[in-house]
């Protein structure tokens, strides 16, 4: 064999082992994106579910909480994503003219679950409430949730659909949990010139899809750095999404909203620092912070109900009541 013909065959073993090493790349993001992103709608519809060992603590009030939340009665209401996927909520009417809530629940959770302890806070206030089913879980259409990235734009929808519905006076207040607490901290500089909308409810909602993803892949010990190039990689080819596209602390900066933010430091899943970044980030002048120390992930208002009574609940009257005849 010729000197030429050998670097020729080194050259072709190279190029097949960066083949099969791009193959190998290639198809742990395809299984990193599925893992994480695509739906699980059995998961989605089923509300009688708990999430971490403290909840079963308050099992019986949860399932009560979902049981009578069930038998209220409600009108499906839909509108349309930017891509056409149709988008599906829960609406509880009390009456005409009163503000309304608009409700996003957590990353593959059902929204009823996340939502039936505070819901009846809000109902006892008269208020009028929507309680959405985020792109890709309950009976909205999606082919992947996107940790908020384009859950953002879904969020304009629905205050757009609010505003079609009820009319230009309507007062709006966001309010999600995890995920969807980072969904409506997202939408907040895209609905900055809405009047409609009066502030923003975040309960431990995390500041960075980046560091939330990566507190989840050292509770499962991967390798951090690579995981996360992986899932990034993923969302980018197999599902056309940028996960560092937005962040909640990069919207917050350019928000005159105001907010409560709600967070258990006992939180493991988005840890209650995450919550201080957004606060420490947030350019709103009005801002409420209720921090429960023992209260694991979704369950301060579990954990203290007199304190969410005495300090959320008096901002979010404030915010919707101010200036409304009485």
């Amino acid at each position: 064999m010729t000197e030429k013909s050998k670097r020729i065959n080194r050259a072709a073993k190279i190029g097949a082992a960066g083949a099969v090493g791009i193959s190998a790349v290639l198809a742990a993001a395809k299984w990193a994106y599925g893992y994480a992103f695509k739906p699980d709608r059995a998961k989605t519809c089923n509300p009688y579910q708990l999430i971490g060992k403290q909840s079963e603590n308050y099992k019986d009030d949860i399932f009560q909480s979902i049981e009578k939340l069930e038998k209220l009665p409600c009108e499906w209401v839909h509108t349309r994503s930017q891509e056409g996927f149709k988008l599906a909520g829960r609406y509880y009417h009390q009456q005409d003219g009163a503000p309304l809530m608009i409700f996003f629940h957590g990353y593959k959770s059902p929204a009823l679950r996340d939502f039936c302890g505070g819901f009846w806070i809000y109902r006892e206030q008269g208020y009028n409430i929507l309680v959405v089913d985020q792109r890709a879980h309950g009976r909205s259409e999606g082919k992947a949730l996107t940790m908020g990235i384009k859950e953002r734009y879904d969020c304009v929808k629905w205050v757009e659909f609010a505003v079609d519905r009820f009319g230009s006076d309507i007062r709006i207040l966001l309010g999600g949990i995890s995920m969807g607490a980072a969904t409506v901290m997202m939408a907040a500089e895209l609905l900055q010139d809405c009047q409609n909308v009066k502030g923003i409810l975040a309960d431990c909602g995390y500041s960075t899809v980046e560091g939330v993803m990566k507190q989840t892949i050292r509770q499962m010990k991967l390798p951090v750095e690579p995981s996360w190039r992986l899932l990034k990689l993923g969302a980018k080819i197999y599902g056309g999404f940028d996960l560092s596209e937005s962040s909640a602390v990069e919207s917050l900066r350019n928000s005159r909203f105001p907010v409560v933010f709600i967070h258990g430091q006992a939180d493991e899943r988005v840890p209650a620092e995450m919550t201080e970044e957004n606060v420490a980030a947030a350019a709103a002048e009005r801002i409420v912070t209720f921090m429960v120390p023992e209260a694991e992930h979704g369950m301060s208002y579990y954990i203290d109900r007199k304190g969410y009574y005495d300090t959320v609940l008096p901002f979010i009257k404030e915010l919707l009541e101010d200036g409304m005849q009485k």
